[in-house]
């Protein structure tokens, strides 16, 4: 497996950069403070050399706002050496909330789904629930976790919660990002919480998002992939 750290560290060095505030960026978007996991951590998830990574989640996993090929999935498989696919269909959905009613939510969206011939699946999302109701939100990301794994024959999942688009998460945004992480504990599988380690904030948020889109420009695909990329391989060890 690759190891990206180098790579990583030239990313946030030129997202530091392009914002102006150095020393306020390096401590926030530090390698050490990107990696959220639940307590006890599981064990790290055995790998073979060349993976088969399986993305589903939303427009940010669809590489929206990105030059193509170059969304914060393609940059993780790049960086990792990791052979990528992503779910079609995601822009616009979430768990219980969709912008997008042709393409249904989460739960139906992975029913959907064929046999998904992957060795790790990296389940994102929770953007789109922010309208809610959240009422039933833990259940719907238990159901897509429970499909995804009948799907893959039991492959393992690593939830990547959601990240601020505006630097400041709301309310609803924090809370999600809670019960994500709490549903991820009690199935016992890692968790990447970007809202948590503050990979986009203030200091930084405008050289990531793309102002017009409210997505990750191409830059901002290439940093958030970078971070991505350091905390899936703190999670994955390749098997012997």
């Amino acid at each position: 497996m690759k190891r990206p750290a180098a790579w990583a560290a030239l990313v946030i060095t030129v997202v530091v950069g392009a914002t102006g505030c150095a020393t306020t960026d390096r401590v926030a978007l530090s390698p050490v403070a990107a990696v959220a996991t639940t307590a006890p951590a599981p064990a790290r998830i055995q790998l073979p050399v060349h993976p088969r990574a399986f993305f589903f989640g939303d427009s940010w996993t669809a590489g929206k706002s990105a030059s193509p090929g170059n969304g914060y999935a393609r940059v993780v498989g790049r960086a990792l050496g990791w052979t990528v696919t992503v779910a079609p269909n995601g822009s616009g959905t979430g768990y219980v909330h969709t912008y997008a009613p042709e393409r249904g939510l989460y739960p139906g969206r992975a029913a959907k789904l064929g046999h998904i011939d992957a060795d790790i699946i990296i389940l994102q999302g929770g953007l789109n629930d922010r309208p809610g109701p959240l009422t039933h939100f833990a259940d719907a990301v238990r159901q897509t976790v429970k499909t995804l794994r009948q799907k893959s024959g039991n492959a393992p999942i690593v939830m990547l919660g959601p990240a601020s688009f505006t630097g400041t998460p709301s309310v609803a945004l924090t809370t999600i990002d809670s019960q994500e992480a709490a549903v991820a504990k009690q199935l016992a599988i890692r968790y990447i919480s970007p809202l948590k380690h503050r990979w986009i904030n203030p200091t930084n948020v405008s050289a990531v998002i793309d102002p017009k889109t409210q997505h990750p420009s191409t830059t901002g695909h290439a940093y958030f992939g970078g971070r991505v990329a350091q905390a899936l391989e703190s999670m994955t060890v390749t098997r012997k």
